[in-house]
């Protein structure tokens, strides 16, 4: 007997739903009404036949480590993944926080760049840890999603009554700094106000300006769209999930806002932050939720430097999140885009065919193509070559020196023909963190040797760490030594980790 979660249609008859699934042989478990999931035991793992069954799998075990918000947003699904890897760094981006301030000394601060640009007090001093934990998030040398990002803290009241104007002043400044320097720039706004047209109308036109503003969606299990800034739906809004992807109050009657305003999830409850006094403790939020999206909005920024649209990467964020895998009261969040922060690293490697790696060189010639590092990345190796449906140990007229890849086929070769390159990635442990393709077409005097018949392998890292093919060039999808077959007729063979037609 197995253990298996189950999604269910809360619109069919639960009692029903019951029957159908005792009389297939299930033992229910745990029922998590409002979410529309349930835990069953059984010796079958085929539920296709149960109506109102939307979605099943094994019951696994995880473990969320102190940094699981890092883990998660690295991670396509669940389980997450055991390392935090990133498209950079985020050196050269910046990111203003609006908050409590930020307590420098803390020792989660010391390698990072941080500056008191403005106090709305005349004191830069964190008296309630709010803006530090946050701080931490963001640019922490252990918990921050982008740990070279310039973080400038701009220090407004919290919790207590002040005019909008307190506001105006902050973001008045915040313009002033952006404007001094080219380039995007990022305003976390991990806090909400009754809802200001003047201020919404302020921060339409910081956006306007290069500022990719990112607002938390508030913890009232309300509709965000009565506060500010979340209201202005130009703003990323960030509500808050779990290590189980659930979105669920964190307190009684605390809880994420909802509505369409609240544009993307993030990790925000039960997150590790930095403490006043050195220490750290672990805190909800929205507002932490928030800070991981700015953190994440700083990498975007460094990958795309031409962009100057803040719109543009504010659809970037949302075009690579997760979509549809959040656990949640639908009748609360059925208006909330079910969107979860994803930040995909595969671009770990950078050359100049990033976008389309492939190499065409002729036989009995020399090419050489200078492999750029990213940040996250220590070293590469190449692991092996897959020509034809084989998987091959690379051959000796393809090497890798100090970055430099080069390739040199002899004239023997023969015929025409394409070669998926596989270059294991590496950080600065020498732990293999992905693998990165170049395509080798070699010909014998004209590229027009080659038929077209071209092999394209997609990989993804599992939750075992193991590289296996997402789809082939033929269309099938298989993994492990599996053989498939499209409409079409052309066979698929699988050998070990790669597919390829033939």
């Amino acid at each position: 007997m197995a253990k298996y979660v189950i999604s269910y249609d809360k619109n069919v008859d639960f009692s029903t739903l019951q029957s159908s699934l005792i009389a297939s042989g299930c033992t229910i478990g745990e029922v998590f009404e409002s979410l529309g999931a349930l835990t069953v035991e059984s010796s079958n793992a085929d539920f296709s036949s149960v109506v109102g069954v939307l979605a099943h799998e094994v019951e696994s075990e995880i473990v969320v480590t102190p940094h699981w918000h890092l883990n998660r947003i690295c991670s396509e699904n669940l389980p997450m993944r055991k390392m935090y890897l990133s498209r950079n760094k985020g050196l050269g981006s910046t990111v203003y926080l609006m908050d409590s301030g930020v307590d420098t000394t803390h020792p989660e601060f010391t390698n990072s760049t941080i500056e008191h640009l403005w106090s709305w007090d005349g004191d830069s001093t964190d008296t309630i840890g709010h803006g530090t934990g946050l701080a931490s998030v963001i640019v922490g040398s252990t918990l921050g999603v982008s740990v070279e990002a310039t973080l400038k803290s701009v220090k407004i009241p919290l919790g207590q009554s002040i005019p909008v104007s307190t506001l105006l002043n902050a973001f008045n400044v915040i313009l002033n700094d952006h404007l001094l320097t080219p380039g995007l720039k990022v305003v976390n706004c991990s806090w909400t106000i009754p809802k200001s047209l003047i201020l919404d109308n302020k921060i339409t036109e910081l956006q306007q300006q290069g500022l990719v503003v990112v607002a938390a969606a508030g913890n009232e299990i309300a509709d965000a769209n009565t506060f500010s800034p979340i209201g202005l739906n130009t703003v990323l809004g960030v509500a808050a999930s779990d290590a189980y992807d659930r979105v669920i109050p964190w307190a009684t009657g605390v809880g994420s806002n909802w509505g369409p305003d609240v544009d993307i999830t993030a990790p925000g409850i039960d997150i590790t932050v930095a403490k006043l006094g050195g220490e750290t403790e672990q805190k909800s939020g929205t507002s932490i939720a928030a800070a991981v999206v700015a953190g994440a909005v700083c990498q975007y920024i460094v990958d795309t430097p031409s962009v100057t649209s803040s719109a543009v990467i504010r659809d970037m964020i949302l075009t690579d999140a997760k979509e549809d895998i959040l656990f949640r009261n639908e009748s609360i969040y059925g208006t909330t885009p079910n969107r979860l922060l994803h930040i995909p690293f595969i671009d770990l490697i950078i050359s100049p065919t990033k976008d389309n790696r492939i190499v065409y060189v002729q036989k009995g010639t020399t090419v050489t193509l200078p492999l750029e590092l990213s940040p996250v990345v220590g070293s590469l190796n190449i692991d092996d070559v897959v020509a034809g449906a084989s998987r091959r140990t690379a051959p000796s007229w393809v090497t890798l020196a100090d970055n430099m890849l080069t390739i040199s086929p002899p004239t023997n070769i023969e015929g025409a023909g394409a070669y998926v390159l596989e270059i294991d990635i590496l950080n600065d442990s020498g732990v293999s963190i992905g693998y990165t393709q170049i395509m080798i077409k070699v010909y014998q005097s004209s590229v027009e040797e080659l038929d077209g018949r071209d092999i394209y392998f997609y990989h993804k890292i599992d939750e075992n760490e193991n590289v296996v093919v997402l789809q082939s060039f033929c269309g099938g999808f298989c993994s492990g030594n599996t053989t498939c077959i499209n409409a079409g007729g052309k066979v698929c063979a699988c050998g070990g980790y790669s597919c390829a037609s033939f």
